[in-house]
């Protein structure tokens, strides 16, 4: 019935999308995400866990300082270089403005950049264990006693990320190359 009550629906998510800017889900995800990190950080100024709620601030704020200042634009230099090789891998592209892949490519350098990136979080999460170097207060911080494995663990992590996102890529070409059927 056009203009009675069935339209409302759709009316309401195109007036919702124009003012919000996105769907109504992606409100629910970010209030989700706020509410873990919420729970995160009671649990983490929790004096079970953390002797000195200074130290812990303390390294939250030079963690976020750290992260704008230094790894952005590292990030941001080591994505650079990696599209500027991968260009290069895969030829020359044609002259004049930005153009977009063929439609229907299938591109690599996100097979690439991804598990890469996993792997330098966990790095970068892990480095004093996989280094052997941690802290004397790691057993009572974690609980945990240090496990002389984790290089072992982070590198079979890391090859089975390259792995796996090598197998995703070569299905996603299969299938992209795969006649379809007309009928």
């Amino acid at each position: 019935l056009p203009g009675g009550t069935g339209d409302r629906g759709p009316r309401l998510l195109t007036a919702w999308r124009r003012t919000y800017g996105a769907s109504p889900a992606h409100l629910l995800l970010h209030l989700a995400a706020i509410t873990l990190i919420a729970w995160v950080l009671s649990q983490s100024f929790d004096a079970r866990y953390s002797a000195s709620y200074l130290n812990l601030a303390i390294w939250m704020v030079a963690g976020a300082i750290i992260n704008d200042f230094v790894a952005i634009p590292l990030y941001v230099g080591a994505d650079r270089a990696a599209r500027g090789l991968w260009g290069r891998v895969r030829g020359p592209r044609p002259a004049g403005p930005r153009t977009a892949p063929r439609p229907g490519t299938v591109l690599g350098n996100g097979h690439v950049r991804v598990p890469l990136a996993m792997s330098a979080v966990l790095l970068l999460v892990y480095f004093p264990n996989i280094a052997h170097k941690a802290p004397a207060g790691h057993r009572l911080s974690t609980g945990l006693a240090e496990q002389p494995d984790y290089a072992t663990r982070w590198l079979a992590i890391t090859a089975g990320l390259m792995v796996a996102s090598g197998l995703l890529h070569l299905a996603r070409r299969a299938l992209h190359r795969r006649p379809t059927a007309t009928g």
